[in-house]
């Protein structure tokens, strides 16, 4: 089965000691990476040497903050006045809240029957924003474009102090996720679109940033109408700078056993007699117990080679897949 380098986002990475490799890091990932089938495989290298050198020489492991995030007063006044709690002073509710016995606590106002919802958390750098939808039966077209949605989602971003350098990118442009509501009723006679809604997912310096579910998404409704808006971008702090290895030292790496197989992969139904790399890029994990959720502040943010290659059987069988591979060199 063929298959471009794009690997599968959410994964969940931690670097363990294992007797199998020595002095080198052992990956873990939960549900996403396992152990290559069988042994014995020849190993060789067809990355093109231009993408190698693009490889940085060193990259800084990043840990979350455990300062509180500082909310830009008028991005967060901008954002209530679209919504439902219109009328409330920014200013006033994180004051007054700031100097309560529950400073760490999150900021918390709701609608009757909790239809509508704003959660301010300083300390986790999140905000979250939703209104119900108020027009149950909107004009086919009442709902702005992708386009609009996605630009008033950047001005969104820099109003809150987010460059689109810390967007995920892909070929060079910020890369965003994209969803609408389709309404069908009548036996699908009346369609139309209810809320579209973009998110950009977070990236450290161009690199991937995967295993977490930092973002900026917003959702819009009939003629603009503020639906969702969902910020979670807690501060990052770089906490030390790593050499990485260079391509031989990754293949040393792999022939060790120190490396994992996306679990996605299919291989060939006789054996793996050869692994030809073809491509690498570095991206950025972190380790969460469960897999996913929240990534405590005293949790490495690390660099980890992202791996495609064409894996190989005797008889000349060949599928394509991905393999993960420790990059940071032990400190």
């Amino acid at each position: 089965m063929n298959r471009s380098f794009v690997f599968t986002q959410g994964l969940c990475l931690v670097l363990l000691a294992a007797p199998l490799c020595g002095q080198s890091q052992q990956l873990s990932m939960p549900m996403i990476g396992q152990q290559l089938p069988g042994n014995g495989f020849e190993l060789s290298n067809q990355i093109p040497a231009s993408h190698l050198k693009q490889l940085p020489a060193a990259l800084p492991t990043y840990r979350y903050s455990a300062k509180p995030g500082n909310f830009p007063v008028e991005a967060l006044q901008s954002l209530i006045d679209k919504s439902v709690f219109v009328g409330t002073n920014a200013l006033d509710l994180i004051t007054r809240e700031t100097n309560s016995a529950l400073a760490g606590e999150p900021i918390r106002l709701t609608t009757a029957r909790g239809l509508d919802i704003l959660v301010i958390a300083p300390s986790s750098g999140a905000i979250l924003l939703q209104n119900q939808n108020r027009n149950p039966n909107p004009l086919p077209d009442a709902v702005p474009s992708f386009d609009a949605v996605r630009q008033d989602l950047l001005r969104s971003a820099e109003a809150f102090g987010i460059s689109t350098n810390d967007m995920e990118q892909r070929d060079g442009a910020i890369h965003p996720i994209r969803n609408e509501d389709k309404i069908s009723r009548r036996g699908g006679a009346i369609k139309f679109i209810a809320r579209r809604s973009v998110v950009f997912s977070r990236s450290i310096s161009g690199h991937s940033l995967l295993a977490n579910g930092d973002k900026i998404e917003l959702a819009l409704g009939v003629d603009g109408s503020l639906l969702k808006f969902d910020l979670n971008w807690p501060a990052m702090e770089a906490v030390s700078t790593n050499q990485l290895y260079a391509i031989g030292q990754i293949m040393d790496e792999i022939k060790k056993g120190c490396a994992l197989a996306d679990m996605a992969n299919e291989y060939p139904p006789d054996g793996i007699a050869e692994i030809v790399l073809k491509d690498i890029r570095v991206d950025y994990y972190a380790y969460s117990p469960r897999g996913f959720g929240p990534v405590s502040n005293n949790t490495d943010i690390f660099p980890v080679a992202s791996l495609y290659a064409v894996f190989k059987s005797k008889s000349g069988k060949t599928t394509e897949g991905g393999l993960y591979a420790p990059v940071v060199m032990p400190r």
